[in-house]
């Protein structure tokens, strides 16, 4: 296993370098926009106010702090297994194999969640709910974090085959499926953002009150879904022109438009419409009841258009990211070697995104995943990087020279990264994250 780690460092890389900065940040922008734009945000205003407004505020220096942790580690070391590898590479297989599962979980829950929800919004908005009145055979039952609906979900497979076809299928005809659905879902937000603004109240506008624990943790968790994605763009390290510099870039533009754009949003929605009573909301579609309370009917299509586009690219962004966690972790010998295999003609781990596209499909169509299940794992993936990224910044380049000798793929590599990392340019960031004793890059 440890030749197999060292050997990884090579000079042919396998996958095709197509990605541009802009590109990137696009790919962030529709992997977390979708479900907190249209969903999230809109129905934590209805029922709880305006107190998401503060927890925005409160947790911006904590999320520039962490973007600029991975933002490091995806310049000391781009590689296609994102969190997974930097912890394989530096700091042990077991630590690798527990964050890479972690990984692996959380974003699989994540795909799941994501499309069964699509599925039952298309169902109820574009259906008027014939596949959950038609196909039912039993009674809704849940298990904690698990439910089975108690009917056969014939969208889900659907899209989720659909999607792992787009993610195996050719690079430039999967980049441009994101680039129309994230043209759409911007056109649709502008569209929004300045319909709401017309119909401000400022008599609206109240921090509600905070008894019940259940608000603080809703804003809690809605702030931090609605970033879940921005440290994924080092899964293109293997696929980004000139990565070192250009994804740890990419997450900080993501990190500062979204932080931007959800303050924005979140002001104009608490403005325009007041607190409401949970019972008159259309939990499926939120943003729809809001346009209608406000007295915009017109704008309810529109809304359901972008809520599915959005809600598609969400749903394939977590599935691209796991796709390349089991490529990458199938490649370092920690899963079947099946995963490993790339296409001969597209360069792209078809393998994996077939079988994993109809392992959700198969999952979703009986059994519905609560969108927190993925929380702690996430959470704790995060923190063991943090933690190795934290241990490693300790040694200096001769003494991790001095310990790869006969490794010159390897030190050539690692040598180039912090020669031309992206934290040279960027020197204020060096206090937060890196100790003092640290010598210069």
């Amino acid at each position: 296993m440890t030749l197999k780690k060292y050997n990884f460092y090579r000079e042919v890389n396998p996958m095709t370098r197509v990605y541009s900065e802009l590109e990137m940040v696009v790919f962030v922008f529709s992997i977390t926009v979708g479900n907190t734009f249209f969903y999230s945000i809109p129905l934590h205003v209805l029922k709880h106010g305006d107190l998401l407004m503060l927890f925005w505020l409160l947790y911006t220096p904590i999320l520039f702090i962490t973007a600029g942790c991975f933002a490091e580690m995806a310049a000391l070391m781009p590689a296609v297994g994102a969190h997974y590898h930097y912890c394989y590479s530096t700091i042990c297989e077991f630590v690798a194999f527990l964050v890479g599962w972690h990984l692996i979980f959380a974003y699989t829950a994540i795909t799941m969640s994501r499309c069964k929800f699509l599925s039952e919004f298309i169902d109820n908005n574009l259906l008027d709910g014939w596949v959950s009145r038609n196909l039912k055979f039993r009674e809704r039952f849940g298990v904690l974090f698990f439910c089975i609906p108690g009917y056969v979900d014939i969208l889900s497979p659907m899209l989720a085959i659909s999607m792992a076809f787009q993610a195996a299928w050719a690079v430039n005809f999967s980049k441009g499926i994101v680039n129309f659905f994230t043209t759409t879902n911007v056109i649709i937000i502008a569209i929004i953002i300045i319909a709401f603004t017309a119909k401000m109240d400022f008599t609206y506008a109240s921090i509600s009150k905070t008894e019940e624990s259940e608000k603080l943790y809703d804003a809690l968790f809605v702030v931090q879904k609605a970033l879940v994605g921005y440290e994924s763009l080092s899964v293109l390290g293997e696929e980004a022109k000139n990565p070192t510099t250009t994804i740890p870039l990419s997450i900080m533009s993501s990190v500062r438009i979204l932080m931007g754009l959800y303050i924005i949003y979140t002001v104009v929605v608490s403005i325009c419409v007041k607190k409401t009573d949970p019972s008159v909301i259309d939990l499926e579609n939120p943003l729809g009841s809001i346009v209608i309370l406000v007295g915009m009917p017109w704008l309810y299509w529109i809304v359901t258009l972008g809520s599915i586009s959005s809600l598609w690219c969400s749903a394939y962004g977590s599935m691209f990211i796991t796709i390349r966690i089991l490529y990458a972790m199938s490649r370092d010998g920690m899963i079947f070697k099946l995963f490993s295999k790339l296409d001969r003609y597209t360069k792209k781990p078809a393998i994996p995104a077939m079988i994993f596209g109809i392992f959700v499909g198969l999952v979703a169509t009986f059994i519905y995943v609560d969108t927190s299940v993925w929380f702690f794992s996430l959470i704790w993936a995060k923190i063991m990087t943090t933690v190795c990224l934290l241990i490693t910044s300790d040694f200096s380049l001769e003494q991790y020279l001095l310990r790869s000798d006969s490794l010159p793929y390897r030190t050539r590599r690692f040598e180039r990264n912090f020669q031309n990392n992206w934290l040279s340019k960027h020197t204020l960031l060096l206090p937060l994250l890196i100790p003092s004793q640290t010598p210069a890059y």
